[in-house]
């Protein structure tokens, strides 16, 4: 059965069995990698995620457990609230399974807006009250967490990179939409309303740069920003802002992607045959990317 169609199958039956309190505050370990990704976006209804975890010096003798909770992204920096049904005493974690060897094979399950329709906590922010029917955008951060079941504690920090989903939310803690942090991305850059694309993408952009600990290519960025540089429409403000926003990691970790080679090229291309802005700030971005090493005429 194809991801999908479980996700579809997701909205009928929300399972509620399996989950258990929330984790007592855990510890980052620097040889426990998890990583978390994107499957599919069915929006508005929901996404499927894959997430998996390799711990490098292996402990053949200890038996790990991979889990992950969802946490609302406040501000960068801060450690957001998690997500928590009103019935509940504490929010809940999310098991996916058991191994040994250091090693879990990966994990699939689906995020459906009508599992977390009604849960608290979605509006905790600075912003106010929402009136009438307006409704808010809300980031969610999905979390890979591991749990040392034999030594009894987590191998993870509290804010673990994270794929990050977009909900509107009303006033009754309703979820009125939801998908990838990418999808809704590039739905900002198509807007119907072309005079309001750029605004749009101005917006989109900059709550991206106020994001953190987040997967970059688990939330598909690289083909987002690739779909974005590839435009040759758009005006050199909305250009400049793109090859800023582009993180720095889009084609360095061991997930390199045919996207993220794109990226680079577009940005390679951009120091020949762009504006004098554009060509400064594409070498910028791929001295981000590319650090180069300083040689005796730059001492």
């Amino acid at each position: 059965m194809t991801s999908s169609t479980r996700l579809w199958l997701a909205l009928l039956v929300i399972p509620s069995v399996g989950r258990v309190n929330a984790a007592p505050e855990p510890k980052a370990d620097p040889l426990t990698l998890t990583n978390c990704s994107v499957v599919s976006d069915c929006s508005p209804m929901g996404v499927a995620i894959r997430m998996g975890m390799v711990r490098e010096d292996g402990l053949p003798d200890h038996e790990f457990q991979l889990l992950y909770q969802l946490r609302i992204h406040t501000k960068k920096g801060d450690l957001g609230p998690l997500l928590r049904p009103k019935e509940a005493a504490q929010a809940p974690v999310h098991p996916l399974g058991n191994g040994k060897k250091g090693a879990l094979p990966a994990a699939e399950f689906d995020v459906t807006r009508g599992e977390l329709s009604g849960m608290t906590n979605w509006l905790a922010s600075e912003e106010g009250e929402l009136e009438g029917g307006s409704t808010r955008t809300v980031f969610l951060r999905v979390e890979p967490h591991v749990f040392d079941v034999t030594d009894q504690v987590y191998l993870t920090p509290a804010k673990s990179n994270a794929v990050i989903l977009v909900a509107e939310v009303d006033a009754a803690s309703k979820v009125k939409s939801f998908q990838s942090l990418s999808a809704w991305l590039l739905q900002l850059h198509n807007n119907d309303a072309i005079q309001q694309r750029p605004a749009m993408l101005q917006y989109g952009l900059g709550k991206l740069n106020e994001l953190d600990a987040y997967d970059t290519q688990g939330n598909q960025l690289p083909h987002m920003f690739y779909t974005l540089l590839r435009e040759e429409k758009m005006d050199e403000a909305d250009r400049l802002q793109c090859i800023q926003a582009v993180p720095k990691d889009v084609f360095q970790d061991n997930r390199q992607t045919k996207a993220g080679g794109a990226v680079v090229q577009f940005l390679d291309a951009f120091t020949k045959e762009g504006s004098p802005p554009v060509k400064a700030a594409a070498r910028k971005k791929l001295d981000e990317i590319y650090p180069r090493k300083p040689n005796n005429d730059d001492k």
